[in-house]
């Protein structure tokens, strides 16, 4: 019997070693599991280091402590992803109301309303609750956006495991793709703070986008007069507030809107249509202009060289508050002209700040 055995081993030496026992015992193992279950990188590091020097025979205690440990890890950011989702309601309720009071605003803002005095102090009052839920939108998004960092030390230490896992099993392309979303998406109320938190950061970079197009108006750009830049504060705050893009003032698009309120003025006439042929279309002007962009609308205005009575007399117009409203333009021209007004939108590149 021994004589067999002893042939076995020698024609068949892996036999006997799958049923060896493991090298790494109880209590290297339960070191181990107790390193990965720290929340300090440097003790989790160890316990990589040490279980990475385990032969591929103790693979399996390997993939079992990592397990093991994602398990002890998962627990906490569960509950903290849970509650993270219940503070995320007060956000996702001022979303639901800004949308709501922006879709009736919008709706209302581009029917013809035909100077009906009810219809135009209802689409005012509407204005008036879209920008109280909007500042409220900001406040939450702000703390929305703040609680990713509240769940990242946790998942984090999640990802880590679940990259160390895929390595250990040769998938070292997936484990680099590996990301904190897909962490939390894995867990439950994972993919609807995902989504929430998606929802704050977008509207907060839609902000800043105002704000940074407001600074280039009013410092960064030197050549528009302060009727143009009050013009342009005015026209967009309210659509920022609406959820529209706002308006970069645009230096060849004012040019044309200029030289159009300028011939109204020294002609005396009052049309879009200029009776020079050469200047006959808005869109010919914009041209002429040298403008690179896509010219998309314009408004003309006589009476008064302040902003607000030019905005006002616009918004009371269904032509001109709709051009004011449309979702396209990202360029604004203003020609101010002895209280005469042209106002151009068009669509193009975002200019330099020179």
């Amino acid at each position: 019997m021994i004589r067999v055995l002893l042939c076995l081993v020698l024609l068949c030496p892996d036999i006997l070693a799958e049923e060896a026992p493991s090298s790494f015992g109880s209590k290297q193992q339960s070191q181990a599991y107790r390193w990965l279950c720290s929340k300090d990188s440097n003790t989790r590091r160890r316990a990589h280091q040490s279980l990475g020097q385990l032969s591929e025979n103790d693979g399996a205690i390997h993939k079992r402590l990592l397990k093991k440990a994602h398990q002890h890890h998962a627990t906490p950011l569960e509950n903290a992803l849970e509650r993270v989702y219940q503070n995320l309601q007060p956000f996702a309720e001022a979303r639901r109301n800004w949308n709501y009071e922006c879709t009736k605003a919008l709706k209302l803002g581009r029917k013809n309303l035909d100077y009906d005095t009810n219809d135009l102090k209802k689409l005012d009052q509407l204005l008036k609750k879209v920008a109280r839920t909007y500042r409220e939108l900001q406040r939450q998004a702000q703390a929305a956006s703040n609680s990713r960092k509240a769940l990242e030390p946790a998942g984090k230490v999640l990802l880590e495991l679940d990259m160390e896992l895929a390595m250990l099993v040769g998938d070292e392309e997936d484990a680099f793709d590996l990301s904190l979303i897909e962490v939390y998406e894995d867990l439950p109320f994972g993919d609807n703070v995902i989504d929430l938190i998606k929802q704050a950061e977008s509207l907060i970079a839609q902000h800043q986008q105002f704000v940074q197009i407001d600074a280039y108006n009013n410092e960064a750009s030197k050549w528009p007069t302060s009727p143009q830049r009050g013009f342009a504060k005015i026209i967009n705050e309210m659509r920022i507030e609406l959820g529209l893009s706002p308006l970069y003032l645009q230096k060849e698009l004012t040019q044309g809107s200029i030289h159009h309120s300028a011939e109204m003025a020294k002609l005396g006439y009052f049309a879009h249509q200029s009776p020079t042929p050469a200047n006959a279309s808005p869109a010919k002007r914009a041209k002429n202009a040298s403008y690179a962009g896509s010219w998309q609308g314009e408004n003309i205005y006589k009476g008064s060289s302040s902003p607000m009575a030019a905005y006002v007399a616009w918004w009371k117009s269904d032509g001109h508050r709709k051009i004011m409203l449309m979702d396209g333009p990202n360029h604004l021209g203003i020609g101010l002209v002895k209280a005469h007004w042209t106002l151009s939108m068009g669509k193009g590149k975002a200019p330099n700040s020179t």
